[in-house]
């Protein structure tokens, strides 16, 4: 199992610099499917804080951050940060573009 450590705070400000890099993208597959990490590279908002075998893991299976939490697969030493995260990528998944997603995300942090 993997932990996430973060606090939402600083969840927040790792997703936040994760996709204020310049070329950053989201991490779609097409115009719809998002993924936690594309073949690329690219990382969707809760992907950008797992590691590579367990946001590949998830892309297979399909799951969402609530659901691995439930199942076990991560762990959180905050769980007002799981909370956060399935905001975040809901809010993710929904954008059409990074800087959407970036206006989103701050809302969210409020």
């Amino acid at each position: 199992m993997y932990t996430i450590e973060e606090t939402p705070n600083q969840a927040y400000i790792k997703i936040k610099e994760y996709f204020s890099r310049p070329g950053a993208v989201l991490a779609k597959d097409g115009a719809v499917h998002c993924l936690y990490r594309t073949e690329t590279g690219a990382a969707c908002a809760v992907g950008c804080l797992l590691p590579d075998h367990v946001a590949r893991e998830a892309d297979i299976r399909g799951s969402t951050i609530e659901g691995m939490y439930r199942e076990g697969t991560i762990g959180a030493v905050h769980h007002e940060t799981i909370d956060f995260l399935d905001e975040a990528q809901i809010s993710h998944d929904r954008a059409k573009s990074v800087e959407e997603f970036l206006t989103s995300l701050e809302r969210i942090a409020l």
